[in-house]
């Protein structure tokens, strides 16, 4: 069989090379001693030991010479090549076929406990390195075809998927040099898979919206394969301007708690890796996706405080603040915001950081983003107790201006709700709330909105707006003196009063809390 196959692989017409691939593929599944038959040399020694898989000899080698063959023939630049030796009809039924056969070989291999790619891949660095570089080159994408994915690029990315399934986590060859040093063209070949990904499922509307539906179950298979691990390994061995596609994936899995756990658990935050990240070079992109994972990490638990805190971000936060880029300043005032959020575990560190003065800047900075991620930080800065106040103090005029000015209401929600968080924990703002004009400036806004408030046909109106923020900001200050009394003396607290009407429950209630304590000494 082995003569028969390697004397039409090698002189064979391509139809009837195609003819023996298929039958390569049959007799495998038909028997998995033909598996080994494919992957060892003519005149093997009997000790099995001492047998080479794969290598030069083997009808293994010749598929992938045949996919290597047909890779140099699909290129442009060989396509051009008038002197082109070989002349092939239809290379990509041929990457089609070869492919098919691999991935039944591997499939069959995996049944049989204590085989590994090694056995398709040889045992040689170099010839690793090229057969799976040639797989993921034929997984690309055509860029001259604008429809669905290819089945030449399919089944060759299939081929790939199944080498690595065959793997299954063993210490061959391959995961040693991944590990130690990833050569130039591997880089290329992870690259050239997130760019399939993108094409292959990003941009599949159908499969996008089947995930979706099934995000819990898909969720699990990531983690039964560790994919979130092996993503974080690549960054260790991808340079910094290639550093953006992995990134972009590490920062949509930690979005979600099981898959965030495993890579805390595998490093994410990992001091000497942050520090690697931060310290160099890096590209906006990048930079912005990783304070897009610190600030859903905060959000989403306090549990993952410390791991943060470990990492040592506080200083690079600082700094970020500083940017020259809107977008990094925003993301940085986010990161500080949900940092805050759940509890004054970060108040200490930022407060020996000299971070909230920087952060209190940002409320008036020339970006509308930063502005409104700035007043959100602020008011979670000061939610858990008056530890930050005398910091935070200079914010009040500019949260007062915001409220004023032609901001969105988001903006001014988050600065209403900052006013009222500097008055939640004790009385030494209030002052300074009535000679800023910050209570000033949350009665106006009552005033503004009102109309909608009293209005039933409106009600849907009030979903974005800020008016149940700003009655709770008020209802706070009511807790106070200084405040009840500059209330107490308003021309627009009758304004108030009349909201204890509106049909919109929880600002009914405000303004009745509102109005009682008003009238109160």
């Amino acid at each position: 069989m082995q003569v028969a196959v390697y004397h039409c692989l090698h002189y064979g017409l391509e139809s009837a090379i195609h003819a023996c691939l298929q039958l390569i593929s049959r007799a495998c599944l038909q028997n998995v001693s033909y598996c080994a038959i494919i992957c060892r040399p003519w005149n093997s020694p009997s000790d099995v030991d001492a047998v080479e898989y794969g290598g030069d000899g083997t009808i293994v080698s010749d598929i992938f010479s045949l996919l290597s063959l047909c890779g140099s023939y699909l290129n442009k630049e060989s396509r051009q090549n008038s002197n082109q030796k070989c002349k092939l009809s239809n290379p990509h039924a041929l990457v089609v076929h070869c492919s098919l056969a691999l991935v039944t070989i591997a499939a069959c291999l995996k049944t049989e406990r204590g085989y590994s790619a090694s056995v398709i891949l040889t045992s040689s660095q170099k010839k690793q390195r090229s057969r799976l570089s040639v797989l993921a080159h034929l997984s690309s994408v055509d860029d001259t075809v604008k429809s669905c994915l290819q089945p030449h690029c399919a089944s060759a990315m299939l081929a790939l998927s199944a080498l690595v399934s065959l793997e299954n986590g063993g210490e061959t060859r391959v995961l040693q040099t991944c590990r130690q040093h990833l050569h130039p063209s591997i880089v290329a070949s992870c690259l050239t898979l997130c760019r399939l990904v993108d094409e292959l499922v990003l941009r599949n509307k159908e499969m996008l919206k089947t995930i979706e539906q099934n995000m819990p179950r898909y969720i699990q298979v990531l983690l039964e394969v560790g994919i979130p691990g092996c993503i974080l390994r690549c960054l260790d061995f991808v340079d910094m301007e290639d550093l953006a596609r992995p990134m972009a994936i590490v920062a949509k899995m930690a979005g979600y708690r099981p898959l965030a756990l495993q890579l805390l658990k595998e490093g994410l935050l990992d001091p000497s890796r942050v520090a690697g990240l931060l310290e160099g070079p890096i590209a906006k992109e990048t930079l912005l996706d990783f304070l897009m994972i610190v600030s859903d990490l905060a959000r989403m638990s306090k549990d993952f405080y410390v791991p943060i805190d470990k990492a040592d971000l506080v200083g690079f936060l600082k700094n970020y603040l500083s940017s020259e880029d809107p977008d990094i300043r925003g993301k940085a005032c986010s990161a500080i915001g949900n940092m805050c959020r759940h509890s004054s575990y970060f108040y200490s560190p930022f407060e020996a950081n000299k971070v909230i003065q920087l952060l209190v800047d940002r409320c008036s900075d020339p970006d509308k983003r930063t502005r409104k991620f700035a007043c959100f930080a602020v008011g979670n800065a000061a939610y858990h107790n008056d530890m930050l106040y005398d910091e935070l103090r200079g914010s009040i005029p500019q949260l007062t201006t915001l409220l004023l000015g032609p901001e969105e209401d988001k903006t001014k929600g988050n600065a209403a709700g900052a006013l009222g968080n500097l008055v939640r924990n004790s009385d030494i703002l209030c002052e300074d709330m009535v000679s800023q004009g910050a209570i000033q400036a949350l009665l106006k806004m009552v005033g503004s909105y009102s109309t909608v408030a009293l209005s039933p046909s409106r009600r849907d109106a009030l979903t974005e707006s800020p008016l149940r923020i700003v009655l709770f900001a008020l209802r706070k200050m009511c807790d106070h003196a200084i405040c009840r009394n500059f209330l107490r003396s308003s021309e627009l607290l009758p304004v108030i009063v009349h909201l204890r009407q509106s049909p919109d429950p929880t600002i009914s209630e405000y303004a009745s809390a509102i109005a009682t304590r008003a009238c109160q000494a």
